[in-house]
């Protein structure tokens, strides 16, 4: 959860490449924490990477295959 709020800080501080680091820290330490997994995303696509975007959701849907709203943005960059 730390690592979550720290990628949240970094992103208010205009470091989106430190929000990546805290997020993918995030989703590591905690798997299930949809958030995460959907904050890493968003910073992808800002920083106009949706092929690692797309990776993000995915590798989060291995962990959470019903989660909705991993699918539903995962549909969205896919469009």
């Amino acid at each position: 959860a730390v690592a979550f709020l720290l990628g949240w800080a970094s992103i208010g501080a205009g470091d989106d490449r430190a929000a990546i680091t805290a997020f993918r820290n995030a989703v590591l330490g905690e798997p299930t924490m949809v958030p995460a997994h959907l904050a890493l995303a968003q910073t992808y696509l800002r920083l106009g990477q949706p092929a690692l975007a797309v990776e993000a959701l995915e590798a989060g849907l291995i962990t959470l295959p019903d989660a909705p709203e991993l699918k539903k943005m995962l549909e969205t960059i896919k469009k």
